[in-house]
């Protein structure tokens, strides 16, 4: 780089004293004479098209100043300055720091600051477009949940085809895209969905409940329905028989682990389930009971079912109860699907989903067969 009207030797002379004075003060933040020393650099940076810079002090400079503080401003001029980029040497300085910025965001996501994570992936991403297949790829995944934690699929579809164009066939990441996909479909079609407790069920779904696609007579019971997500996937994808039939117990009024939001009501969520199950074009195929399970159950013929999805109350005790009293519906060879069995009750511990869960299978031990353990539970019922 050349000199544009200043003296050939001051920029350099401020690289100098900035770094004597970080040299000399071993501290862990920059001293006030590195400070100040830094601001005039940065000015005379922004102010000048052509500088005359000493590429060897700079980047001892730089990398002084990335050790304690990668995101300094001085740093970020630096990083924007279109000669500066092309010193030698500064491209592994500019993965340094694009790496740093990743660190952040993943310190702000564990923080639940999603907003200010996605802001540092981004501008990691921006800088660090030279770093290693295996970064860039950790830093679009993290992109990719950022965007998804914050509701924003088609943002988060990106970063995740981005992720795979590095490594396709990545499994967690191949997940995540169905997810968003999803997500975005549903949106397509006009759903009203407040919430999205069922799309990470998918794969799992997809694997073991398509082999029942478009049986004739399939029965299915819901014992918790909420605004109708999973009802309106099986309704699409499984239930595609003219003969196929679900029951859907809620009393759409949350508790046992699911709480209405501030601004719902029983009648608000009943009436998204009933919007949403109009819009797949096969509402004659569901039957919506408005009653407490523990009642409802009672009512329903022996042997009525081909699977039984358990998503209601998430209490132990609950869960319990309503498994016990669908099993004489379930015909063998049918699924009981368990969900949530990874809820956890700060308070109260002793009522965690897995125990009730736990509690029957080790009752149930010789008559059922386990499919599926993960966040679901998925067991086949061998014998009355």
């Amino acid at each position: 780089m050349t000199t544009n009207g200043l003296e050939p030797t001051t920029f350099n002379d401020l690289l100098s004293l900035a770094l004597s004075s970080i040299e000399s003060a071993q501290s862990t933040a920059i001293p006030i004479p590195a400070k100040l020393a830094l601001l005039q650099a940065t000015q005379l940076i922004l102010s000048q098209k052509n500088i005359n810079v000493n590429a060897n002090l700079l980047l001892q400079t730089l990398w002084k100043i990335a050790l304690i503080n990668p995101f300094d401003d001085f740093v970020q001029t630096c990083l924007t300055c279109e000669g500066i980029n092309q010193v030698q040497g500064f491209r592994e300085l500019r993965n340094k720091i694009a790496i740093a910025y990743n660190m952040q965001g993943n310190a702000f996501y564990q923080q639940g600051q999603i907003q200010q994570a996605t802001l540092q992936y981004e501008k990691s991403l921006q800088i660090g477009q030279e770093l290693s297949p295996a970064d860039l790829l950790g830093i679009y995944f993290n992109a990719g949940m950022a965007s998804f934690v914050q509701k924003q699929p088609e943002k988060a579809q990106h970063f995740f085809q981005k992720a795979l164009q590095i490594q396709p066939n990545l499994a967690q990441v191949e997940q995540m895209l169905f997810r968003v996909n999803y997500q975005l479909e549903t949106k397509q079609k006009g759903y009203k969905f407040s919430q999205d407790w069922f799309s990470r069920n998918l794969a799992i779904w997809q694997e073991y409940l398509m082999c029942f696609r478009n049986q004739p007579d399939l029965n299915i019971l819901e014992i918790g329905s909420w605004e109708g997500r999973s009802t309106c996937w099986l309704l699409n994808n499984i239930l595609t028989h003219p003969s196929s039939q679900i029951t859907c117990i809620d009393t759409f009024e949350g508790g046992g682990g699911t709480e209405l939001e501030a601004s719902d009501t029983k009648e608000s969520i009943e009436a998204r389930f009933d919007f949403n199950i109009a819009l797949t074009e096969t509402a004659a195929k569901v039957t919506k009971i408005v009653n407490k399970s523990r009642a409802a159950l009672r009512e329903i013929p022996f042997d009525s079912f081909d699977i039984i999805y358990i998503d209601g109350s998430h209490l132990a005790c609950d869960v319990l109860e309503d498994t016990l009293l669908s099993w004489g519906l379930l015909k063998i060879g049918g699924l009981i699907i368990f969900d949530d069995y990874d809820h956890v009750f700060r308070e109260f511990p002793h009522q965690n989903t897995k125990i009730g869960i736990d509690a029957f299978m080790a009752s149930f031990c010789n008559k059922i067969q386990l499919v599926h353990q993960s966040h679901q539970i998925l067991i086949k019922k061998i014998a009355d």
